[in-house]
């Protein structure tokens, strides 16, 4: 059985469980959800320190908050890649929080960039922040 790779660069490092604790319950899964799909293996969440060295085949892997990744990290993960996996990376290039990187040289950007002319991938840019009107704003002027 397939298993789905979550990994979360910014909270799964410290706890794995973290991650689901502070979203909304309405557009994520609620946390008994989450674990009992742990529980039963048929989800796992892996900080991106133990991926070096491992391939991965016939998964389903999502980075979220990918513009908090350096393009070493991007280029660490996307080769762990094995045969018949499917990789999504989602972020805001606008809501880093990575001390060293910004909108231009995070890891998200730099992927977008270096793949927007390959025939396997695909990039969707949302022009639009569902969060709050204080959120875009606060994203586009500060």
């Amino acid at each position: 059985m397939s298993r789905l790779y979550i990994l979360d660069t910014n909270v799964l490092l410290h706890d794995p469980k973290a991650l689901f604790a502070f979203q909304d319950n309405e557009v994520i899964l609620p946390l008994a959800v989450v674990e009992d799909l742990l529980e039963r293996g048929l989800i796992e969440m892996e900080a991106l320190t133990y991926i070096r060295g491992r391939s991965i085949p016939r998964q389903f892997i999502l980075c979220d908050e990918a513009q908090n990744l350096s393009p070493h990290m991007i280029k660490t993960l996307i080769t762990r890649v094995g045969r018949g996996t499917k990789i999504v990376f989602t972020g805001d290039p606008e809501q880093i929080d990575h001390p060293y990187l910004d909108a231009n040289s995070n890891g998200l950007s730099y992927l977008v960039e270096k793949l927007k002319h390959e025939e396997i991938t695909g990039h969707v840019t949302l022009v639009k922040g569902e969060r709050s009107q204080v959120a875009e704003l606060g994203a586009r002027l500060l």
